[in-house]
């Protein structure tokens, strides 16, 4: 058997240039970056568009060449359309004449003939290439030069490692040409190739070649003659002794100004402002001479807030916050003097700019993590992250309310037209398409998704932020973030386990934000209610309210008395009373249907969290009710064959009375897991009675021992007065004790916990309430939940997979606690083994 080697056709390059890269962005931003990592203190991309579209009018000094050059193009019939300027030495163009004389297909053929004459060149000043680096690197598709030698001589990580990057030449014209000469050469090397002889039928990448040589005149002549005598001043081209110049002709993009704008704002974000120092990016172009220059990161000030996150090599996570929203001079002794203001991230101080940090792991950024993966930091590598929040208008309101500072609205709209979205940098150079703007991956991290699935305002402590109020930095390195991988388009990240753990992480820094401007504004807006003077419904017991409403009804029956010449307006007034009671009494009505009807429908998401988290129970029941009884009656035939010797020694898997005793028990929990259904929509169970407190503990008992027993827990019962009842929907004691129990299950099955299953459940009253006392003897709450009262907050879940990905609804402790609040109940967590609850009701 022979060896046969692979062979690579000729098109491959057009595969891995024209077609991998998809925009000219793109191509020219791959060009910009071989330019850092040769060591460039300056890049310079050069348009000539002196004829990529014809010119409105022409001065007679340049006619000339006009005219020569539309000769060479054979577009020498356009020149009628220009007429001399009586009183100026100008020519004008007449479009009326133009479309009068050519057909609009014709126009379409022109200005692509023209558009293909324009020329671009990307200059530098870095190490240039020597023949042999040409020949063995240049030339070879693929090289990982980059991969073993990733640090250039001046330190910089290069950013290039593929190998392919100079295959972007292709996506931007038809011919290239490369004069390139390093620093101990005499010469200047030229390099030349033709893109389309890749395309030719047949041909094998070994059949192209490149034209290779010395040429006479100067890298610093090359350089003056692509982009002319002053710019060659400009940036001192005569003492350049060392670099590369591209010609690239032929182009295949229309380069009007409009694109070299686009260029120019991409090229803007290319590099973040940190790094603004030492490697200068200039844009120009012959046609708009005035119009570009050099490329200068747009660096936010005026921003509300300020996040900066870095993790190192040992997950720990350093957070720094900067407020700058509230107005300094409304900021008083009154406000200061709340608990809130008191801890050490809400001072004075903190409020007004003041950078206030702190830390945590990563697993305490993202608790539950370390149980599924708890090698997540290593996978991911260190980073840093920066965010900032701008808020773009407030209304008079909420200046009011929460104590905005002035600031320029218009200014930071502009702004963040042109920043907003969450940015990564490898190694100094923006990785495209994240946080680009009209790109389907500008919102790459779903920050939008999550805010229209829950758009709680800010006062609720839910509040998700809106990704276009924000701007994000992200800077990751090819050194120290191994998995995150570029895709060999280089339009973006490999999209691995590591990249969805990385946005895990991104993700819960966010939250840290979103938490911290919360707790701020939630204080804020109770600043603002307690001001009131007049007392919401909610402040009011059911006696104050009759009181009020009586003396009301006096002052207007009174006011109807006294004054008969205002007869008509007292009757008017009295009457408005009378519908404002009966109004107010059918939005009372309403609002009780209302409390009724969440009290059910928590019941409902309760029970929809019971299921899911006995899905693996439920899966196993499925699947052995649909084929179970075609086993059991060849079972019973087998057995009826045998004779009385051979059934005394039957095994048990063999024997039909063995198997009906199991499928008795899998009935038995089919028909718990029905009553349990059919008990949550039972009508009785949504009327507020008299509930005895050890009847129904007992009842919860008994009702979950069958689906506990399979898991191994118990569960008991300590009530010692009998005739302790509270008045309830049973439903709500029903969600509160579902919802425990389901995260005790839960618990009890965490990696690393070995010890006995016990539920204990017990009650008493006390002055007039009811209290509860729940605690198992599982592991607890997690040691990376660093606030324990988050578990109260709706969507707080521990339950994540080894991506950092949330899997459990982070709904149950929720539930349990807006199910307290209808029954003014406080719940406080017991310190302690395992996990404790005490929760107090009025009885």
């Amino acid at each position: 058997m022979k060896n046969v080697p692979f062979n690579v056709s000729a098109r491959t390059a057009r595969l891995i240039g024209r077609e991998n890269v998809s925009s000219a962005e793109g191509a020219i931003i791959e060009l910009v970056k071989n330019s850092y990592d040769a060591d460039a203190k300056f890049c310079i991309v050069f348009f000539d568009d002196r004829l990529v579209e014809l010119p409105d009018t022409i001065s007679a000094a340049e006619y000339e060449w006009f005219r020569n050059s539309l000769e060479k193009l054979n577009l020498s019939e356009i020149l009628h359309c220009y007429s001399p300027d009586m009183f100026s030495e100008i020519y004008t163009f007449s479009r009326k004449l133009y479309e009068k004389s050519f057909s609009a297909q014709q126009r379409t053929e022109l200005e692509k003939r023209l558009s293909a004459n324009g020329v671009v060149y990307i200059l530098d000043d870095g190490e240039g290439m020597s023949e042999e680096i040409i020949e063995r690197a240049w030339m070879t598709i693929g090289t990982d030069n980059k991969n073993i030698k990733f640090l250039s001589d001046t330190g910089r990580v290069k950013s290039g490692a593929k190998g392919i990057g100079r295959f972007a030449l292709d996506r931007l014209g038809e011919q290239c040409e490369l004069h390139t000469k390093t620093e101990n050469s005499d010469k200047t090397l030229f390099w030349k190739v033709d893109w389309s002889d890749f395309d030719r039928q047949g041909l094998t990448i070994d059949g192209v070649s490149a034209k290779l040589g010395f040429t006479d005149n100067t890298l610093a002549e090359n350089l003056k003659s692509a982009i002319g005598r002053k710019l060659s001043e400009l940036h001192c081209v005569e003492k350049v002794t060392k670099g590369s110049q591209i010609r690239i002709s032929g182009t295949r993009d229309y380069w009007k100004k409009e694109n070299i704008d686009k260029i120019y704002s991409e090229l803007a974000s290319l590099i973040p402002p940190a790094e603004a120092g030492g490697f200068n990016v200039y844009v120009y172009s012959r046609r708009h001479p005035g119009e570009f220059g050099q490329i200068l990161p747009s660096i936010c000030e005026d921003y509300d807030y300020k996040l900066s996150a870095s993790m190192d090599e040992a997950g720990l996570v350093t957070i720094e916050t900067t407020k700058k929203e509230l107005d300094e001079e409304r900021l008083t002794n009154e406000i200061l003097n709340r608990p809130l203001f008191k801890k050490t991230a809400y001072t004075r101080s903190k409020l007004l700019g003041e950078t206030f940090k702190y830390s945590k792991t990563l697993y305490q950024l993202i608790p539950g993590l370390k149980e599924k993966n708890d090698k997540a930091h290593e996978s991911i590598g260190k980073f840093s992250f920066s965010l900032y929040f701008l808020k773009r208008l407030s209304d008079r309101k909420d200046i009011d309310m929460y104590l905005h500072r002035h600031y320029d609205s218009e200014s930071r709209k502009r702004w963040l037209e042109h920043n907003n979205g969450v940015r990564i940098y490898r190694d100094n150079f923006r990785v495209r398409p994240y946080g680009e703007i009209g790109k389907a991956s500008w919102d790459w991290l779903g920050l939008g998704r999550r805010q229209a699935a829950d758009p709680s305002a800010l006062r609720t402590g839910r509040w998700r932020v809106p990704p276009n109020n924000m701007a994000g930095i992200i800077n990751i390195s090819r050194v120290n973030n191994l998995g995150l991988e570029d895709k060999s388009s280089r339009e973006g990240l490999q999209e691995n386990d590591t990249f969805s753990l990385f946005k895990s992480v991104i993700e819960s820094i966010v939250k840290e934000f979103e938490s911290d401007r919360s707790a701020l504004y939630r204080e804020l807006f109770l600043i603002h209610q307690e001001k009131k003077n007049i007392p919401t419904d909610d402040e009011l017991n059911p006696a104050e309210e009759e009181d009020a409403e009586k003396i009301a009804q006096k002052i207007f029956d009174n006011l109807k008395k006294e004054n008969v010449e205002h007869k008509d307006d007292s009757e008017k007034l009295a009457l408005a009373l009378l519908k404002e009671k009966a109004r107010t009494r059918e939005i009372d009505d309403r609002l009780e249907d209302m409390r009724k009807e969440n009290s059910l429908l928590r019941v409902f998401a309760s029970s929809g969290i019971t299921i899911a988290s006995f899905t693996h129970e439920l899966d196993n029941l499925n699947s052995k009710l649909g084929s179970r009884f075609d086993p059991l009656g060849k079972m019973i035939r087998d057995y009826a064959a045998m004779d009385d010797s051979a059934r005394q020694n039957i095994e048990n898997f063999k024997s039909p009375f063995i198997r009906i005793e199991m499928l008795r028990r899998d009935d038995e929990r089919v028909k718990n897991w029905i009553k349990y259904s059919l008990r949550t929509i039972r009508k009785d169970k949504r009327k507020r009675v008299k509930i005895n407190i050890k009847t129904y503990l007992e009842n919860l008992r008994d009702e979950w021992a069958s689906t506990l027993l399979e898991r191994q827990i118990s569960i008991k019962i300590e009530v010692d007065d009998s005739s302790t009842a509270l008045r309830a929907y049973e439903i709500d004691l029903d969600c509160i004790f579902n919802n425990l129990i389901i995260n005790s299950a839960d618990a009890f099955k965490r990696p690393g916990f070995a010890g006995v299953r016990k539920i204990t459940i017990g009650s008493h009253a006390s002055n007039g309430k009811i209290k509860f006392n729940y605690r198992d003897t599982g592991p607890g709450l997690s040691s990376d939940i660093q606030e324990p009262q988050n578990i109260f907050q709706p969507t707080f879940t521990t339950k994540k997979n080894s991506l950092g990905e949330e899997i459990g609804t982070g709904l149950g402790m929720w539930l349990v606690q807006k199910t307290l609040d209808e029954y003014r109940g406080v719940a406080q967590l017991e310190n302690g083994s395992g996990f404790g609850l005490t929760m107090e009701l009025e009885g």
